[in-house]
Order: structure tokens, then C-alpha cells, then sequence
């Protein structure tokens, strides 16, 4: 267990001088103290720049960065390495590369980061929360007041833009804080242990898969249509986006797009070279094998060739031959996100789709996704359907399943959102001088009543079953309100809960709380929690490592009226589920969406399993196996609690 000082040192890395008031004079009066020498190719990115693991030079260095860090004998070694890059390296790549190491690095376990909208927050936070500030300042001025400096976070646009409609879900804090913290866990360009971090390339296919089922979802609910792929580069792309994100350490605003905006030719990248790349890709899916440098070949058409297809994709540095397929996923980030100036002739900022912290807000993350899916779902086209052997529990029975709302008294399977506001204290992050008061900022978000799943299971087996039971939820009618076929409903499956349960022979009644869901994080550590727990308890004694998506998310929005979706339950077999390891885990939180981390992922099934891949009967058919159960379910919305 870390004591607590080592904690309080390694926050003291996540003090970003340039944006904040928070140790300014103490870190203006320390000496900069070069422990060891740097490797070359570090620095390259000045300061005061903007730094994206999407762009492959910034890659690269950051790579450098990591491996440094990680070159040390013990914790010392560690915080003096990161001593030795501070003075040196780009402000925004030292965070992100302190927080891959410090996740990664044996000397380091359970030691936390901060939240990034807690160390960044004018990432998270737009303009207008600064003016508010600045004006209660300014209006309290020879009246010290010591009560908190409290503002409100107003959403951005209004209603003239379709899309506005989901911005609650696109401007999320914690959406996409949970999508900057999952590239940290699974950064694209460092492979700092030399050894291949398990099932990454799944865990990209899937966690992405799972945040655009949601969104989806969330689209019907708001009674717009799903999600449309940008596929083809040469559209002309109606969606703008205006962040109003000012950024503290490059001194400039993250570009807005206009509407009606288009994908063109970039100083790095063409058009024509991501068409060529996508078009090898296509290909090895078709022909269900990719190319290697030495002309050798590597099948797709099994389990693993999802992870390797994903890494290709992305293109981690797990790409297999990123040199003939490229840099797809990457490079179409990058592209939109300049698309507003692509060749630099005004000498603008990116735009959010550059950046992994930012990118979530802007509605073209979802489109380019979407491509970047249906690519990969075209993969899993090409695998055999599941048997009956894989897919049933032999003797397991599924008699009776429902849901009920742990707050309102209403017939079960109806379940309740509405929207709640919370405080977030940016004191640690917000630079006005000499201030003494807190900073609270109120945020409005989605929130759900908590629920209980109620199952009723038969163990025929005469002896002690242990099941893993496997929870998903998807909505029943499409975009016009016609039923879905089961090969269109399965992509938009969400999975809710995943966990694994022992079952006496004869009848089990058995209970699972929402708030035990293995996908979701239900409490975020924020920094001041962090640097005030005590050397023997809290979170990171039980492994926590901060990565989830937001339990306030868990459920989508519904409708004042009450929208259709199908719950789904299935058990199968933790033997033939179980994946055995030797390791004690780093952390272990959200694992469905996150794996662990150093450690196997803890399922041997599929990610998305048994909706992954093509379904070759109707939805009764399929769901008629004793170890399954669906039923309908109505998610309504109320403004109020």
C-alpha cells in the first residue's frame, strides 16, 4: 500500500505551472535537475503546443517518454526521471505520459492520477465559466468573502441545431474523462513493457462499439435517427461544431468547424492515401488474411483476429504491417480535426477530433466511428455463428427474469432518468491569482433511479453450477418505429452487467443491484480524495484505477412517454468462461469495458458475446434455449427528479 506522502509527490506532477495557481512560486523556484541524460527525440514537441497520441510524431516522442520513465530500479529512480523530463517536455505530453507510466510501472501500483478535468480543465470547461469567475471577482472586490466562488457550466449551441439534442451526452465531463483515461490505460503508441498488453485491440473494437450502442440509443430516444457512417471522404459533412474550448497552455482556441465543411488534403496526409489504406483493409477482411512485411500471411478468421484486425485499424503499434495499411483511425481524426485549415494557411488550432480528451464532444467522433466500426463489424460477418454448444448452459434454466426501480412503487420493468446537477471543485485547476476561495462549478448530467434485476433460475444439474451471468439491453424499434430484426438490434446492444454467480442445485432466486455493475465506475477519486485518504483504506487498497464509464450513463435517456427496449439475460458456464492468472491485478474497476490491468482480460468468450457476430434465426428462435431469457422494458424520462 503507498503511504500517503508518495501520493501527494506524484500530484505534485499533475501541478501544471503554465494554467494554474496551485505550487506557481514553487515550482518557479526550483532548480531544473537533469538526473541522467535524455534520450534524443525528446523536447521535439515544444511547450506550449498541443499535444494528441493521434498525430504519429507526437506519438512517436511520447513513446520515448514512456520508456523513459519506466527505465527506473525503483519508486526514487521513477520520480527522478520524471523530474529530469519536466523542465523539457511538452506540458500536455507529460501528463499523459506520467499517467500511462504510472499505471504501468511495477514501482508505482496503486499510486493515482488526478481526474483530467481536475488538471486540465479548460479542456473541460469553456470560456464562459472563466468570465463568470472573473465577474464575481471582480464584483466583490474590497469585500473579501471566503465563502466558495459557485458558477454554472451552460451547455454549448441551442436548438436551431439538430444536434444540440445530444449534447448532454456529447459534452458529458465524465464521458470524456472516461475516454482520455481509457487511452492512458491503452495508449496507442507505447509499448513500454515489450510485451503485448492482452486483448487490446478487442478492447478498442469493443469499448468504441459499446459508446456508439449508446449513442445510438440515446439518438432514438431523442427521436433522431442512428448515427450515420462517414464513409465516404469526398462528402460534403453538414454537422459544424463550435467547442468554445479555450486552451491555458497553447493560448488558443480549439477550431470550430463550419457546417457544410469537408475532409481535404493535409501537410501530412492525403485523401487519396487514407482511401488507399481503407481499401487494404477491406480487402484483408474479404480475403480474411493480412500481409506481412516478409510476404508471409496471418488469418483473420478466428478468435484473435479481431485483436489483430483492431490494432491494425487504429493503428496501434500492435499493427502487424501499419506501413502497408497505414494509420487509419488516427490519421481520419487528424484530417477532421483540421478540416476547418487543412493546409495551415491561417496558422489555426486543431479542433476537438484531434485531441483524446475532447474528441467525444463533437458530433463527427460518432460518424467517423461508425466507419471505423462497420468495418470491423464486417469482420465479424465473416465468422461462423455461434452452435448451440457455445451458446447453451445444459441444464440451466432461465425460469422468470424483471426489473424493478429501487424508488418509484411502479409495476416492474419501467425505469426512470432525469436530469440532476452536482458540484465539481476546479480550485486545484483555475489560475486567478492570489485567490483564497474555492471554485465550485455546477454541472448538469443524466441520471437513472437505480434498479434490481430479479432472475429466477433452475440448476438441473444435481451438483453446484457456477454461471456467469451476461446482461445487455437494446432498444426494440428503429429510427421509424418498426420492430428490429436481430441482426440489426444486436449492434446496438448494451451491455450492462457482467458477473458470475454460484447456483445450488434447484431453484435460485437471485438479486443484482444496478450499482454492482461491472461496467460502469461509480465513484470517481477526484484529486482532493485522493491527497486526503489515509495510508491503510480507501479505493486504491481495493484497486481502483479510475477507468469506466460514467454509472450516471448506465442507462439511456428514454422518453417522457415511455421508449421500448429489450433486456436480455444469458448464462453460461464460468468454467469454460474462466481465464486463469498467476498475477495479482493492478487495479480492477470497470472490467467489461477496461480489462485489467497487467492481467488477462477475465472472460474467454468473445467481447459482446453472443451478439457479436451474425445471428441465423429470428429473435424467438434464438432466445427459445432455457438458458436465456428477454423481456421488455420502457425507460422513462423525467426532467425532474
Amino acid at each position: 500500500m503507498p503511504s500517503t506522502s508518495q501520493q501527494k509527490e506524484v500530484l505534485d506532477f499533475f501541478n501544471i505551472p503554465e494554467t494554474r495557481r496551485v505550487s506557481r512560486a514553487k515550482q518557479k523556484d526550483k532548480p531544473s535537475v537533469i538526473f541522467k541524460p535524455l534520450p534524443a527525440g525528446i523536447g521535439k514537441l515544444k511547450k506550449g503546443n498541443l499535444f494528441s497520441p493521434f498525430i504519429k510524431r507526437h506519438r512517436e516522442e511520447s513513446t520515448k517518454v514512456i520508456e523513459f520513465l519506466l527505465d527506473s530500479k525503483d519508486y526514487k529512480g521513477f520520480l527522478e526521471n520524471a523530474a529530469s523530463l519536466r523542465p523539457v517536455v511538452n506540458e500536455i505530453l507529460f501528463v499523459y505520459c506520467f499517467s500511462v507510466a504510472l499505471y504501468q510501472s511495477p514501482h508505482t501500483t496503486n499510486l493515482l492520477a488526478p481526474p483530467i478535468w481536475q488538471t486540465m480543465p479548460y479542456d473541460f470547461f469553456d470560456q464562459r465559466v472563466e468570465n463568470q469567475i472573473n465577474g464575481i471577482i471582480e464584483s466583490t472586490k474590497g469585500a473579501p468573502d471566503k465563502q466558495p466562488i459557485q458558477v454554472i457550466l451552460e451547455p454549448t449551441g441551442n436548438n436551431r441545431d439538430p444536434e444540440f439534442k445530444l449534447s448532454y451526452f456529447r459534452e458529458d465531463i465524465a464521458i470524456n474523462s472516461h475516454h482520455w483515461h481509457w487511452h492512458v490505460i491503452y495508449p496507442v503508441g507505447s509499448n513500454p513493457s515489450d510485451k503485448k498488453i492482452n486483448r487490446k485491440g478487442e478492447l478498442f473494437y469493443y469499448m468504441h462499439e459499446q459508446m456508439l450502442a449508446r449513442y445510438d440509443a440515446e439518438r432514438l430516444c431523442n427521436g433522431m435517427r442512428r448515427v450515420k457512417s462517414l464513409h465516404d471522404y469526398d462528402e460534403i459533412i453538414p454537422e459544424g461544431y463550435y467547442p468554445r474550448l479555450h486552451s491555458k497552455i497553447s493560448g488558443t482556441e480549439y477550431a470550430s468547424r463550419q457546417a457544410n465543411t469537408r475532409m481535404m488534403d493535409t501537410l501530412d496526409n492525403t485523401v487519396i492515401e487514407l482511401e488507399r489504406f481503407r481499401e487494404r483493409i477491406e480487402h484483408a477482411i474479404s480475403v480474411g488474411y493480412i500481409e506481412l512485411p516478409d510476404n508471409t500471411k496471418t488469418p483473420l478468421n478466428n478468435e484473435q483476429g479481431i485483436d489483430i484486425l483492431a490494432d491494425l485499424i487504429e493503428a496501434s503499434n500492435y499493427s502487424l504491417n501499419g506501413a502497408y495499411y497505414g494509420d487509419l483511425h488516427n490519421t481520419g481524426h487528424v484530417m477532421l480535426a483540421t478540416a476547418h485549415d487543412p493546409d495551415k494557411r491561417f496558422n489555426s488550432s486543431d479542433g476537438v477530433m484531434g485531441f483524446v480528451q475532447t474528441a467525444l464532444r463533437d458530433p463527427l467522433f460518432y460518424r467517423w466511428h461508425k466507419h471505423i466500426d462497420n468495418l470491423l463489424q464486417n469482420h465479424k460477418r465473416t465468422l461462423q455463428p455461434y452452435t448451440d454448444k457455445e451458446l447453451i448452459a445444459d441444464k440451466i434454466e432461465i425460469k422468470e427474469a424483471s426489473i424493478t426501480s429501487s424508488q418509484t412503487k411502479d409495476p416492474k420493468n419501467k425505469l426512470y432518468t432525469f436530469f440532476d446537477t452536482k458540484q465539481l471543485n476546479l480550485t486545484k485547476g483555475l489560475d486567478f491569482g492570489n485567490l483564497e476561495q474555492s471554485i465550485l462549478v455546477t454541472i448538469t448530467h443524466l441520471q437513472h433511479e437505480e434498479f434490481t434485476y430479479n432472475i429466477k433460475v433452475n440448476n438441473n444439474t444435481g451438483k453446484d453450477f457456477t454461471g456467469t451471468f451476461r446482461i445487455f439491453m437494446a432498444p426494440k424499434n428503429d429510427d421509424l418505429d418498426i420492430p428490429m430484426e436481430i441482426n440489426e438490434q444486436r449492434i446496438l446492444m448494451i451491455e450492462m452487467d457482467k458477473f458470475q454467480l454460484k447456483l445450488s442445485p434447484g431453484e435460485n432466486n437471485i438479486t443484482r443491484k444496478s450499482e454492482d455493475s461491472n461496467v460502469t465506475l461509480h465513484k470517481e477519486m477526484t484529486w482532493e480524495m485522493i491527497e486526503n485518504q489515509p495510508d491503510t483504506s480507501g479505493p486504491s487498497s481495493q484497486h481502483y484505477c479510475a477507468c469506466g464509464w460514467p454509472h450516471h450513463l448506465l442507462i439511456p435517456k428514454g422518453s417522457a412517454q415511455g421508449t421500448a427496449f429489450h433486456c436480455f439475460i444469458m448464462i453460461t458456464d464460468w468454467k469454460t468462461d474462466e481465464v486463469k492468472s498467476s498475477k495479482k491485478p493492478t487495479c480492477q474497476d470497470a472490467v467489461s469495458y477496461c480489462g485489467i490491468i497487467n492481467d488477462l482480460y477475465p472472460d474467454k468468450k468473445p467481447m459482446g458475446f453472443p451478439f457479436d457476430r451474425l445471428i441465423p434465426s429470428d429473435l424467438a428462435t434464438f432466445v427459445s434455449r432455457s438458458n436465456m431469457k428477454i423481456f421488455d422494458i420502457s425507460i422513462i424520462h423525467r426532467e425532474k427528479k
